[in-house]
């Protein structure tokens, strides 16, 4: 809105004679009004739609002139809010992250995503580090009494760097996505998103500060000299089977029970909880290779009777593996997201048809989504 010079005094008064939040800018200099002496030819006003509507009132029983110059500011301020987190999410994706910096995003997070965003933690790591995660989700949930969640985790073997900023990735994909996709919006007021980013804070601080291709955790194990077991052959159900090692010294150590270690058992109390134990609709775990018996997949499935469980396997295929170079960290995120967007589209029509149990019976439990070797596909999971 623009109003005359002859009226700026006027409505400056007005302005702080009443609880109402007006910017005033000097059309030629471009900057807030510090002083009421200083009147340019014109001055513009901010202000919100339901004030702008007080405020026109006010000024016609002035008697002031006024020109509504646009009305549309605020799509313009969030196309640029936009542009300007486009930019920063390229730029903090475009390097892999240490922990503490990991922690930071999941803190930063939480404020973006006005209130629909609260920080969790299930437990600590042997040396102690919080086992943190995200949950993303609103109360504006319609139809079933009780809401729906998804699990995601990643950064269960350590080295696999790429499926910690994946998982980021997701964060800020149903973050900012909210406000600008429809389909976002629904996912996030439909079902409650846990995402826990780094399963195993101490084997990854460990591949930074020590042993890049350390994979497991970073426990001293009883009778050995070696360290660390392989959380993805800890959990219970078919613990020792094939893909297993009984030897500490092993990247694959299976522990020497099922759940012995803090990080697995914090993950299966969190799941089991009473007040969460029939809500899981879905358990997600992200990896960069391929995966065998004991594994949180079997666990979730065959123990947890979470109806959907899947292991994305993330790219590429074995040129680099667990050595990804940064370049591929947006890429990945972009594949896994349309992979998840689809996984939800999938189930809702299943449901929508009445045949939410024909997808658990007739596609095998523990599915493997695997990222082609080349490919920046809107959809391009493999089922």
């Amino acid at each position: 809105m623009c109003v005359p010079r002859r009226s700026v005094s006027d409505v400056l008064v007005y302005a702080h004679c009443t609880p109402l939040q007006l910017g005033f800018w000097d059309l030629y200099y471009n900057r807030y009004l510090k002083k009421e002496n200083y009147l340019p030819s014109n001055v513009d006003i901010l202000s919100t739609p339901w004030v702008f509507r007080l405020l026109v009132n006010t000024l016609r029983r002035r008697g002031i002139d006024y020109d509504t110059i646009d009305e549309r500011v605020q799509s313009y301020l969030d196309a640029y809010m936009k542009k300007q987190h486009q930019t920063r999410s390229r730029e903090y994706f475009k390097q892999y992250r240490p922990y503490d910096e990991m922690m930071k995003f999941m803190r930063r997070a939480r404020y973006r995503c006005k209130g629909r965003c609260s920080l969790f933690t299930i437990g600590q790591s042997y040396e102690g580090r919080a086992l943190m995660g995200i949950k993303i989700g609103t109360s504006k949930h319609r139809g079933e009494n009780q809401k729906r969640n998804i699990w995601i985790d990643a950064g269960t073997h350590s080295r696999e760097w790429i499926s910690h900023t994946t998982a980021l990735y997701l964060v800020d994909m149903l973050i900012t996505g909210y406000t600008q996709d429809r389909f976002v919006r629904h996912m996030v007021d439909t079902y409650d998103w846990y995402i826990l980013p780094c399963v195993n804070p101490d084997g990854y601080n460990y591949t930074w500060t020590t042993n890049r291709r350390w994979r497991k955790t970073r426990r001293p194990i009883s009778g050995s000299d070696c360290f660390g077991v392989d959380i993805n052959r800890n959990f219970g159900f078919k613990w020792g089977h094939s893909g297993s090692s009984t030897n500490p010294c092993s990247s694959n150590y299976r522990g020497n029970e099922p759940y012995s270690e803090p990080e697995t058992k914090a993950i299966v109390d969190f799941i089991q909880s009473a007040s969460r134990k029939d809500t899981w609709l879905m358990y997600i775990t992200l990896h960069s290779k391929d995966r065998s018996s004991g594994t949180s997949r079997d666990w979730a499935y065959g123990e947890a009777d979470i109806p959907y469980v899947y292991t994305f396997e993330l790219r590429d295929r074995g040129r680099s593996g667990w050595k990804l170079p940064p370049s591929h960290i947006i890429p990945a995120g972009e594949e896994v997201w349309a992979g998840l967007e689809t996984s939800i589209r999938a189930i809702e029509e299943l449901k929508s048809n009445g045949n939410m149990a024909k997808l658990k019976s007739n596609w095998e439990a523990n599915h493997v989504i695997k990222a082609p070797s080349r490919s920046r596909s809107r959809h391009p999971t493999t089922w």
